[in-house]
């Protein structure tokens, strides 16, 4: 009997912090940030210049470039090198850069909002910033109307689900009832 208790328990628990993990909204994205070369990079000369445009892909084929699909405004744009995290948005024709970025290995990926649409292109790109090739450009993206079998997030900051409190409360009820049903049995029994 004591086992049966400590296993409802148990269950519960988890059922609780299961519906509790479920109802957390994601973290927001860190708003767009300039970030200056350091002194060492502005002596060695080490600038660097990273560039493209968003464009809305209006037939969803992941072909945007040259085919007269417009640009896409306020894409938020990931630029990631290492330990360096920064954001930018794509401007009001779509073009977004990253100049003065310093030299090496970015990986670039535009992350647009729900409302915005998907990436139909490839996710993300990298790109390798040289002495001898500091720029490059033509690092664009395509982004198009959400599919059927997308997967839609809570966006950042956006309370939980009615539906979700309702479930996790009808959980405890339930776990409740069943304790109390135990609590009697051991009480008519002893």
């Amino acid at each position: 009997m004591r086992k049966r208790f400590s296993l409802a328990l148990t269950c519960a628990l988890l059922l609780a912090l299961l519906l509790a993990a479920v109802a957390q909204a994601q973290e927001p994205r860190p708003t767009p940030t300039n970030v200056p070369l350091t002194t060492e990079q502005q002596q060695d000369g080490a600038t660097g210049s990273i560039r493209g445009t968003v464009y809305r892909d209006a037939n969803n084929d992941g072909l945007c470039v040259g085919t007269g699909e417009s640009g896409l405004a306020g894409v938020p744009i990931r630029f990631s090198n290492g330990a360096t995290q920064l954001y930018l948005q794509s401007g009001g024709d779509g073009t977004y850069g990253l100049v003065a970025s310093g030299l090496g290995t970015w990986t670039v990926a535009a992350e647009p909002s729900a409302d915005q649409g998907v990436v139909t292109s490839a996710q993300s790109h990298s790109v390798t910033l040289t002495e001898e090739d500091s720029v490059a450009t033509g690092v664009d993206f395509c982004v198009g109307t959400a599919r059927s079998s997308s997967v839609v997030l809570p966006q950042s900051g956006a309370p939980a689900r009615p539906w979700v409190w309702i479930a996790l409360v009808v959980g405890v009820v339930f776990v409740a009832a069943g304790l109390a049903m135990l609590l009697r049995q051991r009480v008519t029994r002893g």
